[in-house]
């Protein structure tokens, strides 16, 4: 029976794991992106809490998904999930690092939403 529980705990944490990565590794930390949009959605998430924003390339919507801190970075400084769900559906300008690989996936820094709230990730 030990074996089995040794290989389940293996299992279960190894994913969270290789979940997780130095934002060096996947964002192009010398260069910002602002992406301006309709805040969609918030996944509320350890490692990281992501977000949402639908922006219009070309005349088209498309996706950019922004990765921040994890959940206790949040918690900690009086910030709660309900803070950016109630933000859904608000223009946002969103102040990012671009993913190297250029798809569209950035790591915020400074979210800045219509109704005049603004979320700083990161000082410069």
């Amino acid at each position: 029976m030990r074996p089995f529980i040794a290989l389940a705990a293996l299992l279960a944490f190894g994913a969270v794991a290789t979940a997780h990565h130095s934002p060096v590794a996947v964002f192009d930390m010398d260069k910002r992106v602002t992406q301006k949009g309709t805040f969609k959605a918030v996944h509320w998430t350890n490692p990281h809490v992501n977000f949402d924003v639908e922006v219009l390339k070309d005349g088209k919507p498309m996706t950019w998904q922004f990765e921040s801190h994890g959940v206790s970075y949040f918690t900690r400084n009086g910030i709660r999930l309900r803070d950016f769900q109630a933000k859904i559906g608000l223009g946002v300008e969103v102040l990012a690092q671009p993913a190297i690989n250029g798809n569209p996936f950035g790591f915020v820094r400074v979210m800045k939403f219509a109704d005049g709230t603004e979320f700083k990730m990161f000082e410069d």
